[in-house]
């Protein structure tokens, strides 16, 4: 035929028997591909053959009680079958055919494994204690204990924190080197209890908690317990307790010694040779209320607390005192403003102050490391004969409220400095802003003896200052500016400082610290609540060191 081409047919039928494969492929392709597949949470496996004598990899959980493991001799063939199953009849895995090497070897192998897991859980288990059990191999010792072994048990915990505490406050108020604070924290939780025993005749027990409440709740002992014929029946060392069974003699359930207890045919005799731990206190109470003695030593004082308003008060307080109930000072206090640190960031009655170690003291009581002679060098002053306290007795008053720089506060220092008084900020004088006048429910005064005694003590840290009005012999005198003289914010007020932000006992020059002197030193707390003055009735004995008496 012309212009056409010729077909081989054996080439057609290969052809056709190759596109009638690749049909039965896709076929079987698509079949696998619509079949349903189930992910099992935890998968049989991959392999449809178990080969025991193989380690598994990876992680599985125990077999299940209903799962059985069964092998069998096949005479005919020669070959060992392995079969598992779950129930009576479920095939869990198709059945394993091993030689007889295989079998051999599987065999040996599940003996090794179960073999070495045999002494890994002996192990474990003398593990748990402090050592494994010590055996002494002694007739002597296995006598006289009734066993040659030795085991002790400890259990417990330890904790050990170390850390460091860093407070930082940015606070313009608090003096700079107050502001940060660091310090080392340590601690430690230990609870230890410790079991033992020597034979079958000695026990041992230790009980330590460091975080327990009281001191017998850690108790250590040892006992020995005796056979039924032997004289000595019972025998304990540390904490022990010896109960009676009576009323008119009582026991005691908080010693520490020793204690036997042993038979003499039918006399039984127990001995108790012991430090009694605990402690017996007796109460009186009379009418409602408790009567009990207490001792209190001389420097148990409340600090920080009570201050006399100036160190002339300090010097009539004896004398005041002497004319109870109704002291004879003559003084009587009119007006009084206390101003602290403004810690908690108030807003209200607030203000910029300057307190003075000798604002208002008289030439007598001014720091001996001063220039006294340029305080009281002015004529216009006019300074009290009987040395109390007021604003004229020296300079410092005027000078100050005379100065805008010192008035102004923030140049204040750099005033008071070029004025060459000697005054050193944090002993003779303290800045602070922004500082919080006390509400009269936070602090009482005596109007007639000149201190005041705060309802909360200060920090060590922290700046009392004050002033106030009182009158004497018929005449009104002041002490610092009250902050209704007309010295209006952002003015500074003038006060009397009681206490600085540094501690001090003495001066530069070795002489007492005033602000050291006026801090009340002969208030101490009772420790006692809902105190009635109706029938009340306190006995103080002092016991003089220098005479003994």
């Amino acid at each position: 035929m012309k212009g056409g081409r010729r077909l081989n047919p054996s080439g057609f039928l290969l052809m056709c028997m190759g596109l009638l494969a690749s049909c039965t492929v896709a076929a079987q392709s698509n079949a696998v591909e619509d079949s349903i597949e189930i992910n099992l949470p935890f998968p049989f496996g991959g392999e449809d053959a178990y080969n025991p004598t193989e380690s598994p990899a990876g992680f599985d959980f125990a077999w299940p009680e209903n799962f059985t493991y069964e092998t069998l001799f096949d005479e005919a063939t020669g070959l060992y079958s392995i079969q598992q199953r779950i129930g009576d009849t479920l095939l869990y895995r198709p059945t394993t055919f091993l030689t007889l090497d295989e079998f051999l070897n599987y065999d040996i192998t599940g003996n090794l494994t179960e073999y070495w897991n045999e002494l890994q859980t002996e192990d474990d288990e003398a593990d748990r204690a402090f050592a494994p059990k010590l055996t002494i191999d002694s007739e002597l010792f296995e006598s006289i204990f009734g066993s040659n072994e030795i085991e002790i048990k400890p259990q417990g915990s330890a904790e050990l924190t170390f850390g460091v505490n860093i407070s930082d406050t940015e606070n313009p108020r608090i003096p700079e080197r107050q502001r940060r604070i660091t310090t080392f924290d340590f601690d430690q939780r230990i609870q230890l209890n410790i079991g033992g025993k020597i034979g079958d005749k000695i026990e041992l027990g230790t009980n330590y908690n460091t975080e327990a409440l009281f001191d017998f709740e850690n108790q250590m002992n040892i006992g020995f317990q005796g056979e039924e014929d032997d004289i000595l029946k019972n025998f304990e060392a540390g904490h022990i307790s010896m109960p009676l069974p009576g009323t008119l003699i009582t026991g005691s359930q908080s010693l520490f010694g020793v204690k036997l207890e042993t038979q003499w045919g039918r006399l039984y005799n127990t001995t108790v040779f012991s430090q009694q731990k605990g402690e017996r206190k007796e109460i009186e109470v009379e009418g409602g209320a408790q009567t009990q003695e207490f001792d209190i030593r001389a420097d148990d004082y409340e600090a920080n607390r009570h201050y006399f308003l100036s160190q002339y008060f300090l010097d009539q307080y004896d004398q005041a005192m002497r004319s109870l109930p109704v002291p004879s000072s003559g003084v009587n206090i009119t007006r009084i403003e206390v101003w602290v640190v403004n810690t908690q960031a108030n807003t209200q009655d607030v203000r910029n102050i300057i307190g003075f170690t000798d604002m208002g003291e008289h030439p007598d009581y001014i720091s001996s490391n001063l220039p006294v002679a340029d305080l009281v060098d002015d004529p216009d002053l006019t300074i009290t004969d009987a040395r109390n306290p007021t604003n004229g007795n020296n300079e410092l008053f005027g000078m100050m409220v005379s100065d805008p720089n010192v008035l102004g506060f923030t140049g204040a220092n750099g005033a008071i400095g070029s004025m060459n008084l000697g005054l050193t900020q944090g002993i003779h004088y303290e800045r602070v802003g922004n500082a919080r006048k006390l509400a009269p429910t936070e602090y009482t005064y005596n109007s007639r003896l000149g201190f005041i005694s705060l309802r909360q003590a200060l920090n060590n840290a922290e700046v009392l200052a004050v002033s106030y009005e009182y009158t004497l012999g018929g005449e009104t005198y002041q002490v610092g500016t009250l902050s209704q003289d007309g010295y209006s914010a952002p003015d500074a007020l003038m006060l009397k400082m009681l206490k600085s932000s540094i501690t001090q006992l003495s001066l530069s020059n070795g002489d007492q610290s005033p602000l050291w002197r006026i801090m009340m030193k002969n208030v101490y707390s009772m420790q006692a609540f809902g105190l009635s003055e109706e029938n009340f009735r306190l006995n103080i004995w002092y016991n003089d060191p220098s005479t003994g008496v």
